[in-house]
C-alpha cells in the first residue's frame, strides 16, 4: 500500500519545504511565515537562512523598484533585528572584500561589520544613521572607507586609527560632532584623501595632520572648527586641494601655505581671518592656484589676477 500523499504544503517534510523555499527571494519568502507554525519555524532556521542567502546572491533589487542593481545579499547586513543579518556575516566573513551600496532604507552600521575582516573597500552612500561602531577598527585591510551622505552622528571613533592601510577616508555630509581625533594621523600615513566636510566638528585642527605627508585632498569646510590655520599644513607637500571655508577660524593666513607648490584649489572663505596675505601665498595663488576664495582682496593682486579667479571675493 502506497503512503498517503501530503494534502497541503504544511504536511511536507521540513527538509522539502526548506529546499523549495530556499529558491524564493528572502523578501518574498518572509511573507510565507504566516501560513503555518511549521513554515515559520523553517524560515527562521539558521541553516535555511544560510542556504537561502547563498541562492539569492545573483538576484537584483532592480526588479522590485530599487534604483541600484547589485547583489542584494549585501543589504541583509543592514536589516536590523533580522536573523538574516547574522547569517550574512557568517556567509561572507571569509570571502567578501568590497561593499558598495546606497541603502533603500534607514539602518545603523552594525557592530557585526567588524567580522568582515577581508574588506578592502567599504562604501555606503545613503541610508545610515546612528553612530559609527568601534568595531570599524577591526577592518584592518581597508584602503577605502566611504560613509558620505548619511545621517551618522556622535564622534569619530579613534578606532579608525587602526586602519593603517587606509588611503581614502570620507565621512562628509553627516551629523558628526566633537573634535577631529588627534590619534588619526598618527597611524594613517598612507592617507591621500580626507573628507570631513559638512558635519558639526569642533575644536582646532589637530597638529598631527602634519604627519599625513601623502595627503592630496583635505576638505574640512562647513564645520565649527576654531583657532588659527596651523603652519604645519605647509608640510603637506603633495596637497592639491585645501578646503577650510565656512568654519570659525581666526587669525592670519600662515606664510607656510605658500610652500604648497602642488596646490590647485584653496578655499578659506567664511571664516574670521585677518591681516594681509603673506607674499609667498600671493605668489603661489598667482602661479599655481586656479580656484581661490578668501574674504580679503589683497592689494598684491592686480585686476587681471582677480578676474581670472572667479571665487576671489572682496570684503
Amino acid at each position: 500500500m502506497l503512503p498517503a500523499s501530503p494534502s497541503t504544503l504544511s504536511d511536507l517534510p521540513v527538509e522539502t519545504v526548506s529546499e523549495i523555499f530556499s529558491w524564493i527571494h528572502p523578501l518574498e519568502s518572509v511573507k510565507l511565515r504566516r501560513l503555518s507554525r511549521s513554515f515559520n519555524a523553517c524560515l527562521l532556521d539558521p541553516q535555511y537562512i544560510l542556504l537561502n542567502l547563498r541562492r539569492c546572491k545573483s538576484v537584483s533589487f532592480k526588479r522590485i523598484g530599487y534604483k541600484r542593481e547589485a547583489p542584494d545579499v549585501e543589504l541583509f547586513l543592514f536589516l536590523e533585528g533580522s536573523p538574516h543579518q547574522a547569517a550574512y556575516v557568517t556567509l561572507c566573513e571569509k570571502q567578501l572584500n568590497q561593499i558598495w551600496l546606497s541603502l533603500p532604507f534607514r539602518s545603523c552600521l552594525p557592530a557585526q561589520i567588524g567580522r568582515l575582516t577581508r574588506l578592502i573597500k567599504l562604501n555606503v552612500f545613503k541610508g545610515l544613521r546612528g553612530k559609527i561602531p568601534r568595531e570599524i577598527g577591526h577592518l584592518v585591510n581597508l584602503t577605502v572607507l566611504n560613509l558620505q551622505n548619511n545621517a551618522l552622528n556622535g564622534s569619530i571613533p579613534i578606532d579608525i586609527m587602526k586602519l593603517i592601510h587606509l588611503e581614502y577616508l570620507n565621512l562628509s555630509c553627516n551629523q558628526l560632532s566633537g573634535k577631529i581625533p588627534v590619534e588619526l594621523a598618527h597611524t594613517l600615513s598612507k592617507l591621500t584623501s580626507l573628507y570631513l566636510h559638512k558635519n558639526r566638528l569642533t575644536g582646532p585642527l589637530p597638529s598631527t595632520l602634519g604627519n599625513l605627508l601623502l595627503l592630496k585632498e583635505l576638505q574640512l569646510n562647513d564645520n565649527l572648527l576654531t583657532g588659527r590655520i596651523p603652519p604645519f599644513l605647509g608640510m603637506l607637500s603633495q596637497l592639491e586641494y585645501l578646503h577650510l571655508n565656512n568654519n570659525l577660524l581666526t587669525g592670519p593666513v600662515p606664510e607656510e601655505i605658500g610652500s604648497l607648490d602642488q596646490l590647485k584649489m584653496l578655499h578659506l572663505l567664511g571664516n574670521s581671518l585677518f591681516g594681509p596675505l603673506p607674499a609667498a601665498v600671493v605668489e603661489l595663488v598667482k602661479q599655481n592656484v586656479c580656484d581661490f576664495a578668501i574674504e580679503t582682496w589683497p592689494a598684491a593682486f592686480s585686476e587681471q589676477d582677480t578676474c581670472s579667479r572667479n571665487t576671489l571675493r572682496p570684503t
